[in-house]
């Protein structure tokens, strides 16, 4: 892979001699990047021979269980993860379920995958959507109406505990209301000011995969 970028502050110099006069005079012309409207951004994907090979124009959606129980991330390159908790309405079949207290999401990379290079980014933020996959919905927030960014933690020395942390107790309580069929999701996604610019990459792992998973604990009160 190769990724080569230019700041905004960036600035090419010329220096040339202006011979004209009597006497030859060194000088320097100093071009500026003061448009970013006009920049010019090009990215090629090869994902043959890969677990997202799979992945076309025509085929936008590939479950973990076929990707060897992993899940990739990497927006810029039109790769996203998605979460969804299809059977969140069985909750109301507990005897004397009242409602859901506190759910708290932690994804967990798949260890090995953060090596060198292939560092994790601090951030990654959780946006609804529906059926469609599309991003653009709301984001996951704080009861203060703050962005989740996921509570992030790295564990250099053993990597067990290394992963993000959420709160699903808002969002899972709307779900849980909604009657019909629920094919609503969660994009985990880098932060909107970085989606265009980062290459930042992040492999998750499914239910099957001991490496590294997608789990949550979920708490919720029954009067017996």
């Amino acid at each position: 892979m190769l990724v080569f970028g230019c700041k905004d502050s960036v600035e090419m110099r010329l220096h040339y001699r202006e011979t004209s006069a009597a006497t030859p005079l060194s000088k320097t012309a100093v071009f500026t990047l003061y448009n970013n409207a006009r920049q010019f951004n090009h990215i090629t994907i090869d994902r043959s021979g890969t677990a997202l090979e799979g992945l076309s124009s025509k085929t936008k959606y590939l479950s973990s269980t076929s990707t060897g129980n992993e899940a990739f991330m990497q927006y810029i390159t039109g790769t996203m993860v998605k979460i969804r908790i299809p059977y969140i309405r069985n909750l109301l079949q507990t005897p004397g379920f009242v409602k859901i207290t506190k759910a708290a999401l932690f994804v967990k990379p798949v260890v090995g995958t953060y090596q060198g290079y292939y560092g994790l980014p601090d951030s990654l933020r959780l946006s609804e959507t529906d059926k469609s996959n599309q991003l653009g919905y709301t984001d996951l927030t704080y009861s203060d109406g703050s962005t989740q960014y996921g509570a992030f933690t790295r564990d250099d020395l053993y990597e067990e505990n290394t992963g993000y942390t959420y709160d699903l107790s808002t969002y899972l309580t709307q779900q849980i209301a909604i009657t019909e069929n629920n094919e609503n999701g969660l994009l985990i996604v880098p932060p909107a000011s970085s989606l265009l610019t980062s290459f930042d990459r992040a492999v998750l792992g499914g239910q099957g995969n001991t490496s590294g998973s997608i789990k949550m604990q979920l708490y919720y009160l029954s009067v017996q």
